[in-house]
């Protein structure tokens, strides 16, 4: 039997509706989350640096070496105007070999920490963390990988995609300080 005077539930996040209580705590400021992500980009770029520079730079120098012209004083003859072509594709597969395992490794980091512990090295060193808006637990794994790639395609306009991804919280009027990224991902970034 229904009760016809009984007023319909809320719906919530329409235009004069009470707003949908968020699971979770406080929100993460846009200080701690940009301190969280310097801290990532030092977990990450300290390895990438040094194994570029053993297994890279010294690949770029020998090329370089041998592509210096020298004049013989002699016959006045110029020689090694050009790179080997060999040397320049060891060079070009030795990098791109790098860039793809660490790019491998830059997913992992993000996505997999994200799912499984709520955040990165960073954002558990800055106390805060990504939980799922709808369940309020961590996200899974499609959500953590959907957060993560939206910054990532921003960054192919010159990363400015990506810085406006990243400061897209200051922009948010629900109060919960959703970036773009989180809104789509259905998470948010909370204090701890």
């Amino acid at each position: 039997m229904s009760d016809f005077g009984a007023p319909p539930p809320p719906s919530y996040g329409y235009a004069g509706t009470p707003a949908m209580p968020a699971p979770g705590g406080q929100p993460a400021g846009l200080g701690v989350r940009l301190v969280a992500r310097l801290l990532d980009g030092l977990i990450l770029g300290i390895p990438f640096g040094i194994i570029y520079s053993v297994l890279v730079l010294p690949a770029i120098m020998v090329a370089a070496k041998n592509a210096t012209p020298t004049v013989d004083p002699t016959t006045g003859a110029v020689t090694g105007t050009a790179a080997d072509p060999a040397a320049m594709g060891a060079i070009f597969g030795t990098a791109g070999l790098v860039y793809g395992i660490f790019f491998l490794i830059i997913i992992a980091y993000e996505v997999v920490l994200t799912a499984t512990r709520g955040g990165t090295f960073g954002k558990q060193i800055m106390k805060h963390r990504v939980i799922s808006t709808e369940t309020g637990g961590n996200p899974s794994f499609g959500a953590a990988l959907l957060r993560w790639l939206i910054p990532f395609v921003g960054s192919f306009a010159c990363g400015i995609g990506q810085l406006v991804v990243y400061i897209s919280p200051a922009f948010d009027n629900t109060g919960l300080q959703q970036g773009w990224h989180d809104k789509v991902a259905k998470t948010r970034v909370i204090k701890l």
